[in-house]
């Protein structure tokens, strides 16, 4: 087999100094697309000035009898 496929000269990669480059993992991107409508709402909020809020449940615990 002497038929060439494919064939490169003068390839080179170019590094940029001081970046990285970001790699995402699978769970990376699909839990920033499940994220993605809150940072939207989030970001909404902000820009008319409301302040962020944290919601918290708070349950009542009886005593126990003893």
């Amino acid at each position: 087999m002497t038929d060439v496929a494919i064939r490169v000269e003068n390839l080179s990669k170019r590094y940029r100094i001081g970046q990285r480059e970001v790699y995402r993992t699978l769970r990376d991107t699909l839990t920033a697309a499940m994220y993605a409508p809150l940072r939207r709402i989030h970001s909404a909020f902000q820009r008319q000035g409301v302040p962020p809020s944290v919601w918290r449940q708070h349950f009542h615990r009886p005593e126990k009898d003893g």
